[in-house]
């Protein structure tokens, strides 16, 4: 876990009156491990929202569903299914 290498650069930014974002992070969707490490990667980067001032998932875009990252939702009959890396992570984390 490399939560505490986002408080590093935090620390970084803000000493020399800079900001940055995070342009693509994400994980497996459904890995317990990686869903928890995502979920606190987020936490660690809106804590530090005055000098991290964003971050993008991964979403993989129109790739097929089984491709390993996808955020990509599935559809049963009617109703769409986000995988539990969004519902979990991504969805509950925009500040």
């Amino acid at each position: 876990n490399n939560v505490a290498a986002f408080d590093t650069l935090a620390t970084y930014l803000r000493t020399n009156k800079r900001k940055a974002m995070l342009t693509e992070t994400g994980g497996g969707p459904t890995d317990a491990t990686c869903l928890a490490a995502v979920c606190q990667e987020l936490d660690a980067l809106n804590a530090n929202s005055d000098v991290l001032i964003g971050w993008t998932g991964w979403a993989a875009g129109a790739f097929d569903t089984s491709y390993v990252l996808s955020e990509t939702p599935t559809l049963s009959g009617s109703k769409w299914t986000d995988v539990p890396l969004v519902t979990q992570c991504i969805a509950g984390k925009f500040h």
